[in-house]
């Protein structure tokens, strides 16, 4: 038992040091989603967003293989977004929201051990429905790596 609680500790320790190199990381192509701004808000990921999604795909890459570095992220194309409006007795309430989805497709320059540099592609999308009656948000995330190419 101690074994494991002493490697978890490790790779909690690892994980939490490479989320502070951020920093490091080369960031392109997010600006194809700046008309989103009202759904990225909603979702609560507008404030400094790019950072916030980049920090979010390498925790996910992260919790899967605990040694990879990230180099590099581009958000290959203009995100896919849908949102429905509030409907109040079967009428559209103007300004009001009830689902949002936006995905976003990527291509991440990672390096795993032993040393291989290598592109990650990947589709991550965000959903949030507003519970009408609590008015509470549920949001989750969907990430898939649909390639992997090596450098």
């Amino acid at each position: 038992m101690r074994n494991i609680s002493i490697t978890f500790a490790c790779c909690l320790f690892l994980s939490i040091e490479a989320l502070a190199e951020d920093k490091n990381i080369q960031m392109s192509g997010f600006e194809c989603a700046d008309k989103f701004t009202a759904a990225l808000q909603w979702l609560g990921l507008y404030s400094d967003y790019p950072h916030n999604i980049v920090n979010e795909l390498k925790e996910e890459l992260l919790k899967r293989q605990y040694d990879v570095s990230v180099y590099a992220v581009k958000c290959k194309s203009e995100p896919i977004c849908v949102a429905r409006p509030y409907l109040n007795e079967k009428q559209i309430v103007e300004g009001k929201t009830t689902y949002v989805s936006i995905s976003f497709s990527f291509s991440m320059a990672v390096i795993m051990p032993p040393e291989n540099d290598r592109t990650l592609h990947i589709d991550m999308t965000y959903t949030g429905e507003e519970n009408r009656d609590t008015k509470t948000k549920n949001i989750q995330q969907q990430l898939a790596v649909v390639g992997s190419v090596k450098n």
